[in-house]
């Protein structure tokens, strides 16, 4: 072994936490919400709401949101 190498155990069969699946996180959840929306439908979001623009550019769509207080964001869907 070389000085430069390091030495590391692999493993196999450790489960990924919950929200660190692609298939279960946030960026994925948001799609599919704003996927099955029609424009001019909102939802209520508790988080800040960069997610959610980052969501609608995958998807090609638009959407407006308002910090509603005390509540999060409202999330509208502006293109069809």
């Amino acid at each position: 072994m070389s000085a430069n190498q390091i030495k590391v155990k692999i493993e196999k069969g450790i489960k990924l936490p919950p929200g660190r699946c692609a298939l279960e996180g946030q960026l994925y959840q948001l799609r599919s919400v704003l996927d099955s929306m029609q424009a001019g439908d909102s939802f209520l979001w508790k988080q800040p709401s960069h997610n959610a623009y980052k969501a609608a550019n995958q998807l090609g769509i638009k959407i407006s949101t308002r910090k509603i207080n005390g509540s999060g964001y409202r999330i509208w869907r502006i293109t069809p």
